[in-house]
């Protein structure tokens, strides 16, 4: 009737009752004091009168004082006077040393416990008589990680005391050391020795097992645990506080359906009801069952669907909370604002988002900056509809409120409250919640969804305002509000975000948020300032981050490529701005710090996995960059040629990286992309000048040279980058480039030590050398020099042992010598100082080349790879031929075997073709050792003296010509003497004048007999030469065809005998 309590008291106060006796009817009044209170507050005097008044002796105690006291002087009061004295007269027992007060209580010695161990424990009992003595003994001794002594302990001390404090601390580390199973084993065998658990026990047990909810079994144990304390026999009451844990565990194990089994046992009223700790675990178990655990082939109506039953079971639970906040039986706090709060982020309609705005004025009397969604005050303020293209389309209107059923309006139970009463019978205000870094976080978050730009600045600067609520924005608020920026395309703004609240108050932003800063600057991309500001973003990064982070780089590459105002100088100081940040990424993805030897130095990490696929796109977007600017007329011809040799720098890197990966990708014809290899040092590129070749290491150059009419690449193959940074070339051409990024101190950069001081090169170590011969040799085994496509058969070899295409080769050969990548491709592959020179020296025909006859290694099953990227094998040993094993090839026919095996059998026949060949014409392929260099170099030097071509064959222009009729005996003159070449020449010249004379038959069915006959004559001749083999004749016995037994028999025909017909 009367609800108002305001209200009562005047009802109360017209009953005239006295004031003294009256009850307080509001709890911020002070109560008034009864009247056997007031006696305590009585003055000093008043007390001491009373007490005199009652100290006088009546009439009547004066009498019984007087006669004679029967008990005192009775026997029974003597005899216990007699046993007081006593028993102050007698001294304590005296125990041996080696004996424990309560040995007798010690229990049995357990058999898996040594002697040893029992004495220890029996002398740790002496002085541990106290049980909160022995629980801190225990748990500074776990500490220790002797879980096993102090078990022991503990069962000894379970005799003689009641220790649940010392065996809780078990329990607890036990679990903190993820060993559920010791831990469950310990509270059974607690309860076993009489030691009951209290309530702690149930807390510390419940709390561990949501520690350990990732272990098979835990939710079943914890379950099973909980409603023990249910049962009829337990000693313990369920409190809150078990609620509140074994609910934990059922969220962090997902089974939802066992948390709102523990939810409905939960009471309305009383000390076990629930409080804020309850709903915050509840609200976030439901947002992780809508996000982490979906269905599988679940569509996305289903998953729209799933989330609305999970939001509108928050706001059901919401009106719950907001009710019994009205009445004071809850005190709500900031987490469960933002549990709430996240909870409808999630949802599947902007309503939903809407509320969170809603949400925050209601709890935190934050008035809302933006009228609600579908009010008559957001028409009248001419926001923009909200777009939600991922929302399907029945949620994105709300018209629940409209149907017959009367039901209402969605985002009420979220509206502001409003006091209770009428006048002064006004009831209390409410505690509000002070927002602090989390609220910020989750409206700027809000304010995001709702497409709310302005009013997200509006909440930002109240929140953090030093008058009002004085928020200290975070990481986490920061790199929300970069979010926000980013939506409204403010690159100017996020860089001032990233200068003013995080540079300035010495806030070391991660990688993740200058990858939304850069993201703005690409959103931003028509902006003409856009460029400028990822600039001042990316040194920003270079001076607070030891490594270079390779997305923000790619990022920043991809925006200068796509940037639609950008001239010549853009790129060239995106180059520059680029250079160091490459290089960084380069050490990265090759060495990294973690490969040294000095393990407190500090240097780039070695990337692995995504992350080194990252640094790769990285590179190769930067190469994008590089195109863009050499494929355009951006900068004048004359100054494209430093960033031709950077650009073909990086090629080589990328390509040599990505083959070591496994990476290569034989379809690709656009071979511009790879570049060629050629020996890289840090040092060396730092001060490497135009037009200068950085010698190999034992004697090779390599020279990359850039196709000038090659298209642009596909640069979204390649996304991601790193130079040797080139000059900030203006518009002046210069006629000698200095060095690329010593720049001339106009203000644009700030020299270093390094830039305007020269230092020795340090020497390569010897690692260093054998590490760049490997990739080398590497790179020379797979890829084809002169059009870097990997080598595939027909392959050939030229006087240096190097490998080719076959095609490659004739497709050189028939360019125009005025042809500028031709004039190119002969500084390909030279030696230094040597008679060998460049490619362009040692390959003027067909003829100075030799194909290399290589046997394909087989696949399981005998099929043979005939693909690109093929494996050779020696044909004799089986050996794989390839980058750390040496091979050579015979000339003039070309099989190519293991080095080994030509060392071995020393003989001057081919093991394949018994084609004879001489001591000085087996060739390594790819020597690396100077011995081998050498012998090519003399060899190429006697074969010039004889006019003859690496392939034995007469060189072009060594003698005059012959007659027309003499050409017959060409092929025979060219011969080297060889062993038994009498008669050899003499056939191979009866052959060659039966072929010259054949040509002049005219009549085709001759010619074809002719040819027949020419063919079987061949075979013939190569049966012959295998009949004539010295290895193979060296298995039988030349004598006469007749039985021989015994050891005088040949080891292919020993054991046996063939009798006479």
């Amino acid at each position: 009737m009367l609800n108002c309590r305001a209200c009562l008291w005047r009802c109360i106060q017209a009953l005239d009752v006295p004031t003294a006796n009256a009850q307080r009817l509001r709890h911020d009044v002070n109560p008034l004091l009864r009247r056997s209170q007031q006696r305590l507050l009585s003055t000093r005097n008043a007390t001491r009168a009373e007490y005199k008044r009652s100290a006088e002796p009546s009439e009547a105690q004066g009498t019984s004082r007087d006669e004679e006291d029967h008990f005192k002087n009775s026997a029974f009061a003597a005899n216990r006077k007699r046993r007081e004295t006593a028993a102050l007269r007698q001294l304590p027992a005296r125990h041996p040393v080696d004996e424990t007060p309560n040995l007798a209580r010690l229990g049995r010695r357990d058999p898996s416990m040594s002697d040893s161990e029992w004495n220890r424990r029996k002398r740790e009992l002496r002085y541990l008589q106290d049980p909160l003595e022995l629980a801190t003994f225990v748990r500074n001794e776990l500490k220790k990680d002797k879980a096993e002594e102090m078990l022991q302990l503990v069962r000894m001390a379970s005799h003689s005391m009641q220790c649940i404090v010392s065996w809780n601390h078990i329990i607890d580390h036990y679990l903190a050391k993820e060993r559920v199973n010791d831990a469950i084993k310990v509270y059974n065998d607690m309860k076993k020795r009489a030691q009951f658990p209290d309530s702690y026990t149930y807390t510390i047990l419940l709390r561990g097992l949501s520690w350990n909810a990732h272990t098979s079994g835990v939710l079943s144990k914890a379950l099973s645990i909980y409603h023990s304390l249910s049962a009829p026999n337990s000693r313990v009451e369920p409190s809150i506080m078990h609620t509140n844990a074994a609910l934990k565990v059922c969220a962090r194990a997902g089974d939802m359906d066992a948390l709102w089994g523990v939810a409905g046992k939960i009471p309305e009223t009383g000390p076990a009801a629930a409080n804020a700790i309850t709903y915050i675990t509840i609200l976030n178990a439901i947002r992780q069952s809508l996000l982490v655990d979906t269905p599988k082939g679940e569509s996305e109506d289903e998953t729209a669907a799933r989330r609305e039953r999970g939001i509108m079971e928050g706001r059901r639970m919401w009106e719950d909370i907001i009710g019994r906040w009205r009445r004071a039986d809850l005190a709500i706090d900031e987490e469960l604002v933002c549990a709430m709060g996240r909870l409808l982020l999630i949802g599947s309609r902007p309503r939903d988002w809407d509320d969170v705005l809603s949400l925050v004025e209601q709890t935190m009397d934050i008035p809302r900056l933006v009228p609600r969604l579908g009010s008559v005050e957001r028409q009248g303020a001419g926001l923009p509809h909200v777009r939600a293209p991922n929302v399907p389309e029945q949620y994105r209107i709300d018209d629940d409120h409209l149907s017959p059923d009367n039901v209402p309006a969605r985002g009420d139970e979220f509206l502001a409250l409003t006091p209770q009463g009428v006048g002064s019978a006004v009831s209390s205000p409410l505690i509000y919640v002070r927002p602090g870094n989390n609220t910020l976080s989750l409206v700027q978050e809000a304010c995001q969804k709702v497409v709310a730009n302005k009013a997200a600045q509006e909440y930002w600067d109240l929140l953090t305002d030093p008058t009002t609520y004085k928020i200290t924005p975070d990481l986490n608020n920061l790199n929300m509000r970069l979010r926000n920026l980013r939506q409204n395309r403010a690159s100017s703004a996020a860089v001032q975000v990233l200068q003013q609240d995080m540079m300035n108050r010495a806030i070391r932003p991660p990688p993740g948020t200058f990858r939304i800063a850069m993201s703005t600057c690409v959103r931003d991309k028509n902006n003409h300032n856009s460029l400028k500001n990822g600039g001042q973003i990316l040194d920003m990064m270079s001076k607070t981050l030891e490594d270079a982070d390779p997305k923000t780089v790619t990022m920043y590459a991809g925006l200068v490529i796509s940037f639609p105002l950008a001239k010549g100088s853009d790129f060239i100081d995106a180059l520059t701005l680029l250079n160091p940040l490459v290089k960084n990424i380069r050490l990265q993805v090759g060495v990294g710090a973690g490969q040294t030897k000095y393990a407190g130095r500090r240097g780039p990490q070695y990337l692995k996995g995504e992350a080194r696929q990252d640094a790769i796109d990285a590179l190769k977007k930067v190469h994008g960059v590089y195109d863009k600017l050499l494929f355009s007329n951006l900068i004048a011809e004359e100054l494209k040629s430093p960033f031709e040799k950077e650009r073909a720098r990086l090629s080589a890197f990328i390509q040599r990286v990505m083959f070591k990966g496994g990476q290569t990708n034989a379809e690709d014809q656009e071979a511009d992309l790879h570049g060629y290899l050629r020996k890289e040092d840090s040092q060396a590129d730092d001060r490497m000048e135009p037009g200068k070749v950085v010698p190999h290491i034992l004697g090779w150059e390599w020279h990359v040279h850039v196709p000038k009419l090659l298209k642009p690449p596909r640069f979204a193959a390649y996304p991601r980058p790193l130079t040797n940074a080139l000059t900030s070339i203006r518009a002046q051409p210069h006629p000698v480039l200095a060095k690329p990024y010593a720049m001339g101190n106009d203000g644009g950069s700030i020299p270093k030590r390094s830039e305007l001081v020269k230092e020795a090169a340090k020497a390569l170590t010897t690692a260093q050398i054998k590490e760049a011969q490997t990739e080398q040799q590497e790179y020379a085994w797979s890829t084809d020099p002169l059009t870097r496509k990997p080598l595939a058969r027909p392959v050939v070899s030229d006087a240096a042992g190097i490998l080719y295409n076959k095609d490659s080769i004739i497709e050189f050969l028939l360019k125009e010598e005025d042809d500028a990548e031709k004039t190119e491709m002969k500084k390909i592959a030279g030696v230094k100082d040597s008679e060998l020179g460049t490619f362009g020296d040692r390959v003027k025909g067909l003829k100075d080349v030799v194909e290399v006859k290589l046997e394909i290694e087989e696949k399981d099953g005998g099929e043979v790879q005939k693909s690109l990227g093929e494996k050779w094998k020696c044909p004799i040993t089986g050996e794989r031929l390839g980058f750390g094993s040496k091979a050579v090839y015979v000339v003039p026919c070309g099989h190519a075997f293991a080095g080994s095996v030509v060392k071995e059998v020393g003989e001057s026949t081919c093991l394949t073709c018994n084609e004879p060949y001489a001591e000085n014409d087996i060739i390594p392929i790819l020597p690396t050792t100077p011995t081998d260099i050498a012998r090519l170099n003399l060899r190429m030097k006697a074969l010039k003296d004889k006019g003859l071509t690496h392939a034995l064959k007469k060189a072009p222009g060594s003698k005059k010509k012959r007659k027309h009729g003499d050409t017959s005996t060409e092929n025979s003159a060219t011969k080297t003497p060889l062993p038994g070449g009498d008669g050899k020449a003499k056939k191979e010249g009866a052959a060659n004048a039966t072929t010259s004379a054949n040509d002049g038959i005219k009549n085709s069915a001759t010619a074809s007999l002719t040819r027949k006959v020419l063919e079987e004559q061949e075979e013939r001749n190569k049966r012959r030469k295998m009949a004539q083999n010295d290895n193979v004749n060296s298995l039988f016995n030349k004598t006469e065809h007749k039985a021989s037994t015994g050891n005088s028999a040949d080891y292919m025909t020993r054991g046996f005998s063939i009798g006479k017909k």
